[in-house]
């Protein structure tokens, strides 16, 4: 249960001082591989130093037989993929039952507050919003009157908060909902304008929020928006010198201030491609909608996804594994290019180095000079793919895909069924003597989303769920607090 169990364990077989066995638990704690292949052959042989002496006895000299040895040291190896010390797992234990007990029964309100803790950090919003979208709570976009400086709950759904846009400052937007809760809602574009303290009325705070849709509840397309907004704040701009000026007229009384009005532009609203591409820009996810939604049908019919790189475990030095890939594996998937770094190899060779996302995240795509030679063309902002290649897993680094082909995907296309060999789905079957813990079975089946069809066999009939899940440690556990481990039946295709 504890690295200290593995550090007590050696020490009584293998005879390890208390600094040895501390060697041990630091191996395990990094994920060390060739450290903790070192420490197998001390642990069941021992060891002695340049001078002959022993400095480790060894469990086979203690007597234990070398087989059961050998078996004792894998299973601390097993052990360590997911080990920690007493303090380290007990305080991850309290956490975790909190934020579950949170999660359960406040979700909305719970992820709200996971993601202001993530506030900086656009990558981590993309994945929770995604996220929040496959648990079918809504995510309302940003807005002048309803949104806060942070992520809120509001009807069950999660609003962004104005302070997710980028280029917006948190005193602006503290002063902008100052304001506001002072004297009411915003009623237009102009009388935002007019009334916002104009220190924190720049040209680009106000682009940003016209792009992220903040402004859409006054019905004027955000291509007008964007032409007038400089003239606005202009006039606001004058119009607080006015005010600090204190003109006086010949009788004494205070010039009366002329509401700001404008005439919009007959122009039309931005095609969807760019009402997106601004959003991203500025909110660094899709909220109207998604590029890929109209792709979403061929590419679901492939086994995989980018949303495996959320089924990760973390060490505690904050290293990830993902045991649902495999180094090697070969995948085929489809997405969008958001970027594009080209490079050239010490043989003045060209390569790229790609990001690729999908609805569920993103990932990078290498292409080394020969694939990059073949379909360079291919590869541009925004295009639309479909990528087949071998997953990279290198220590420390986040997952890649190494490109072995790229194909296009047009619009016509997708509307067809694409003709690739499509891998029969994984089953996941869980047997139960009757239908006594039925429903925790299927709560917890439900909590796992994922392309695996699932079954339950209650008393030798066979029922077929409706949610698919994955497989994965965190499941199995879960599901073994009801049934052995044994009546846990996953059978996964090739």
């Amino acid at each position: 249960i504890y690295q200290e169990q593995v550090m007590n364990i050696v020490q009584r077989l293998a005879g390890y001082s208390l600094w040895q066995a501390d060697l041990i638990r630091r191996a395990m704690g990094k994920k060390n591989v060739e450290e903790m292949k070192r420490q197998r052959e001390l642990f069941i042989h021992g060891d002695k130093d340049e001078n002959g002496n022993v400095t480790i006895e060894g469990a086979v000299a203690r007597g234990v037989p070398e087989d059961k040895a050998a078996k004792i040291f894998d299973d601390m190896a097993d052990f360590a993929k997911y080990a920690f010390n007493k303090s380290h797992a007990a305080a991850y234990a309290v956490v975790a039952y909190q934020t579950a007990y949170l999660k359960a029964l406040y979700p909305q309100e719970f992820l709200a507050a996971v993601l202001n803790n993530r506030i900086d950090n656009i990558g981590e919003i993309t994945k929770y919003v995604m996220y929040l979208k496959q648990r079918d709570i809504a995510v309302l976009p940003p807005d002048i009157n309803k949104s806060k400086a942070y992520f809120s709950v509001e009807n069950k759904a999660v609003r962004i908060g104005l302070v997710a846009i980028k280029g917006v400052g948190k005193g602006a937007i503290d002063s902008i909902i100052e304001e506001r809760e002072r004297n009411g809602e915003y009623t237009s574009f102009e009388n935002f304008v007019s009334r916002v303290d104009v220190k924190a009325l720049n040209k680009r705070l106000v682009e940003n929020l016209i792009l992220a849709g903040a402004f859409d509840r006054f019905k004027v397309y955000r291509s007008q928006l964007m032409l007038v907004c400089g003239e606005l704040i202009d006039m606001a701009v004058s119009l607080a010198k006015q005010r600090e000026s204190n003109q006086m007229s010949l009788f004494g009384t205070m010039i009366e201030e002329t509401p700001i009005k404008i005439n919009y532009p007959k122009i039309k609203e931005f095609d969807d491609k760019t009402k997106l591409n601004n959003e991203k820009a500025v909110l660094g996810v899709f909220i109207s909608g998604h590029p890929l939604e109209k792709y979403m049908a061929r590419f679901q019919r492939y086994s995989f996804n980018l949303s495996v790189l959320n089924d990760y475990e973390e060490d505690e030095d904050g290293k990830r594994t993902y045991p649902s890939l495999k180094d090697g594996e070969q995948v085929v998937f489809g997405g969008l290019v958001s970027a594009v770094t080209k490079k050239t190899t010490k043989t003045g060779q060209g390569m790229a180095f790609v990001t690729f996302e999908d609805v569920y995240g993103s990932i990078e795509l290498v292409m080394f000079p020969k694939v990059y030679e073949r379909y360079k063309d291919r590869v541009e902002l925004d295009a639309i793919l479909e990528v087949t290649g071998k997953i990279s897993l290198r220590d420390d680094e986040k997952p890649s895909v190494s490109v072995d082909k790229i194909s296009i995907v047009t619009e016509e296309q997708a509307a067809y069924e694409p003709e690739v060999e499509v891998k029969k789905p994984d089953y996941l079957c869980v047997v139960l003597d009757d239908d006594t813990y039925r429903d925790d079975i299927v709560d917890i089946l439900s909590s796992s989303p994922g392309e695996a069809l699932t079954y339950l066999k209650i008393a030798g009939k066979n029922y077929k769920l409706q949610q698919k899940c994955r497989d994965c440690k965190g499941l199995r556990y879960e599901l073994m607090s009801f049934v052995d481990e044994k009546n846990i039946i996953f059978i996964k295709n090739q």
